[in-house]
């Protein structure tokens, strides 16, 4: 159950790093 856990938030946070990536890049993309 530990390990399910693990997987679920690991997955969650490198999730939520390729939106705030996705979010940096777009706003570097727009600003000049």
């Amino acid at each position: 159950m530990l390990n399910f856990h693990s997987t679920l938030t690991r997955k969650d946070f490198l999730k939520g790093i390729g939106l705030a990536g996705a979010g940096l890049g777009a706003a570097s993309a727009v600003t000049p």
